[in-house]
């Protein structure tokens, strides 16, 4: 079965983005419609344009940085779109441009009044069931897919068939029948969903997802029966060439993803042996030169050009922090007394860390100059303020890493090799630093250590 996308967006400035949700929707082998079919302020379209969302299954909306043309009503057609789209109860998925992205200059709108309604219309749209934030049209083609998939699964709708596929015979349903607890869509649906009930968090399940998709389209219409060792090793030998992925780690975790999802169809008893088990792993890269000398951390510290750079290195370097507990952590979660900010783990378990003097400062540096009531630590700079997400700090230390001469690749994982090599030099217990990190490991023979703002400074001695 098939189903009908309606796009919307405003024209020129999102041509690209539209193509690509466009090439996207037609490589799922479904239908997508969009505005190129109509031209704008004739009534006799906009009655056509009703017509086509109402024949459709989804409505997908992009939203760059410029509101686009007015109708009579006052309101952009784009909106008038989405608000027939909203009271016809079709499933609505919006994709909202990040507002700090680059642009060039005939990509934002330039007239006060139209800034404001376009404003307006974001706050409208992020109020939907599904809704997320893009910054090139690749990372949006991928997010379109995703969430399609997964409204596909939660959401499905009347769809589209082939007139001669409409009277089945018999066998062809048994067959289907037959075949579906070996389909690989099902069988990943399935892990997810177990996954979850498990308790895993919603990033690790977000990559999972975004993992087996790929190979999902990579096995085409295989069953999971099909699949054997050789064809894990195409597969893989696909990612690296296909996407470009250097990296053996990254190599590492997808083999290990797939590992995960085939020793689960074992256990449930789908499939007799793990196909992946006959798969090398990879050797994993040499990860004790990524810290960085203390020349290294003055250069990227100088490199900082405004507040929200500083603080948020400094952040970095003194909590050794993972970027998704960077991310989340809130305003209420410091303690300005003690110096302290409680972090909301990535595996569900709270910690304590305490801040450096330097982070201290420039943290409340950067709060001096915000204007926003937002309680994130990390926010957008521009209206509609929001949370800076994981792409717009990884983007952030991107963009100070760039300004030096440091010949070595910089990220999140860079400053939590940096804290802890610090931590060690300082004559920090083992024990306590992988506490700091937020390991622990219950078949470790080290005895784990829960830091409080009562204890953290009896434990840390060393002037920190």
């Amino acid at each position: 079965m098939s189903f009908q996308t309606r796009s919307s967006s405003t024209y020129s400035d999102l041509i690209m983005a539209r193509d690509k949700v466009t090439e996207t929707v037609l490589s799922m082998y479904h239908f997508p419609i969009g505005m190129e079919m109509f031209s704008a302020g004739n009534y006799d379209q906009w009655t056509i344009i009703k017509k086509t969302i109402d024949i459709s299954d989804y409505y997908v909306l992009i939203i760059g940085h410029r509101y686009g043309s007015v109708t009579e009503e006052g309101i952009s057609y784009t909106e008038k779109e989405y608000d027939y789209a909203l009271e016809s109860g079709l499933p609505i998925l919006s994709f909202i441009r990040n507002r700090d992205a680059s642009t060039k200059p005939f990509e934002r709108e330039s007239d006060l009044i139209l800034q404001k309604r376009l404003d307006d219309f974001v706050n409208k749209a992020m109020k939907s069931r599904m809704c997320d934030f893009w910054n090139t049209v690749e990372e949006l083609a991928s997010k379109v897919s995703i969430a399609l998939n997964k409204e596909f699964m939660i959401n499905p709708r009347v769809g589209w068939v082939r007139s001669d596929h409409t009277s089945l015979n018999t066998i062809s349903m048994y067959k289907t029948m037959d075949n579906l607890d070996y389909s690989i869509e099902n069988n990943i649906k399935n892990f997810l969903e177990d996954k979850k009930r498990q308790g895993l968090v919603q990033v690790t399940l977000n990559t999972y997802q975004t993992q087996l998709r790929i190979f999902q389209e990579y096995s085409e219409d295989k069953l999971i029966s099909d699949i054997d060792s050789q064809h894990i090793k195409n597969f893989l030998i696909y990612r690296e060439d296909k996407y470009r992925v250097n990296s053996k780690n990254t190599m590492g975790t997808i083999r290990g993803i797939l590992n995960l999802f085939f020793d689960w169809l074992v256990e449930e008893k789908i499939i007799d042996r793990n196909p992946v088990r006959k798969v090398n792993t990879f050797k994993a890269q040499d990860v004790t030169n990524e810290a960085l000398e203390e020349v290294e951390v003055l250069e990227v510290q100088n490199a900082c050009t405004n507040e929200r750079e500083r603080a948020l290195i400094e952040i970095l370097l003194s909590t050794g922090c993972h970027l998704g507990e960077i991310e989340k952590i809130q305003l209420k979660d410091i303690n300005w007394n003690k110096n302290t900010i409680k972090i909301n783990g990535t595996n569900k378990r709270d910690r304590i860390i305490l801040l450096t003097k330097q982070a201290e400062y420039y943290l409340k540096k950067y709060l001096e100059v915000r204007e926003d009531e937002m309680n994130y630590l990390f926010v957008t700079e521009r209206k509609p303020y929001r949370l800076l997400s994981n792409r717009g700090i990884q983007r952030q230390i991107t963009i100070v890493a760039g300004r030096t001469n440091i010949n070595k690749k910089i990220s999140p994982r860079t400053f939590r090799h940096t804290f802890a090599k610090r931590m060690l030099e300082k004559g920090c217990e083992l024990n306590v630093l992988q506490s700091l990190l937020g390991y622990r490991n219950a078949s470790s023979s080290e005895t784990y250590v829960k830091i409080t703002n009562e204890n953290i400074n009896n434990l840390l001695k060393f002037q920190w």
